[in-house]
This record gives structure tokens, sequence and C-alpha cells, in this order.
């Protein structure tokens, strides 16, 4: 696995970690709507790199799943691929 995708998460256990043991903190709080919104982030940056997804190896829903889960850090090496 990429050293990006590592960190994101890590990232992703920070801030569930934060939300779930500080709930009712400010900073319990954030991390808790920025878990939130990942994954409407991602849907949306899935449907702009659709093409590029499209014409990179492997399948489409193995690439949704992992544009899902890591975003950039998964797209980005597969469009420096691509001619």
């Amino acid at each position: 696995m990429a050293t990006q995708k590592l960190v994101t998460l890590v990232v992703y256990a920070v801030l569930a970690a934060l939300a779930f043991l500080k709930p009712n903190s400010k900073v319990g709080n954030a991390g808790k709507w920025i878990l939130i919104s990942i994954p409407f982030v991602h849907l949306v940056e899935f449907a702009f790199v659709y093409k590029v997804l499209q014409q990179a190896e492997g399948s489409l829903l193995g690439h949704f799943v992992q544009t899902f889960m890591f975003g950039y850090a998964h797209w980005a090496p597969l469009y420096q691929t691509l001619p």
C-alpha cells in the first residue's frame, strides 16, 4: 500500500478517535463532521475523474471503492500513467 494511502488511514483513525473520545468538544465535533463529509466529497471527486478511471487498468468498481476510501491518493498515480 502506498504511503499516501497509509497516511490517509491514519488521518481517518485520528478523526474517528477524536469524534468518539471527545464527543462533546469542539475538536470531537469537527472530527465527526469531517468524517461525515468525506464520503460525499469523494463521490463528487469520483464523478470528476470517472473518465480517467475508465481508461485505467482494473475494474471500475474497484476504482470506485478505492476513490471512495482514498480519493486523490488513489487516482493521482493512475492519472500519471495514462497516455
